[in-house]
């Protein structure tokens, strides 16, 4: 069995989330999004070695991006021949992702991976949220909120 290694680690500001706070305005996509570009530069690793992006996120609607994994990751510019998931284990969402890619590496699935976890409760309405795509993904790469039954259409074409 292999080792897994951190070889980046970044981390954004943690800031109050009422309304007019320094950063409760950004989007937790766009939070996620800036930490892998990030991580990404630093580790210094093709994209192509990229595995998946796993992310934890224990609120993943709205704003966040509904599958953060894989939206954080085109928002960061990466390549969308990286795999991007969500995990939601609350609390530890996080945590949670970074052993799922960890395990996988372990087991040799893939070479190099992206985990962490991302979230913003300022955008986490009491009673529930709303379906929101981020506005510049959908103009530059309109198929990243492709829904199931609609990929399920696209793969059968293909």
């Amino acid at each position: 069995m292999e080792k897994a290694y951190v070889i980046s680690a970044v981390r954004t500001a943690v800031g109050k989330s009422k309304a007019g706070s320094a950063i409760a305005h950004v989007r937790p996509d766009d939070l996620g999004a800036a930490a892998i570009a990030e991580a990404f530069k630093r580790a210094g690793i093709p994209a192509e070695r990229i595995g998946d992006c796993v992310m934890g996120c224990a609120f993943p609607e709205a704003e966040a991006g509904m599958n953060t994994g894989r939206i954080a990751l085109l928002a960061a510019g990466l390549p969308d021949t990286i795999p991007g998931e969500t995990v939601n284990r609350f609390c530890s969402s996080g945590l949670e992702a970074m052993n799922t890619a960890a395990m996988r590496l372990e087991l040799g699935i893939y070479d190099a991976a992206i985990a962490g976890g991302l979230e913003s409760m300022s955008v986490i309405p009491i009673g529930g949220n709303k379906t929101c795509p981020h506005p510049g993904l959908t103009k530059t790469n309109p198929r990243a909120y492709t829904g199931m039954g609609q990929c399920s259409d696209n793969v059968a074409k293909d």
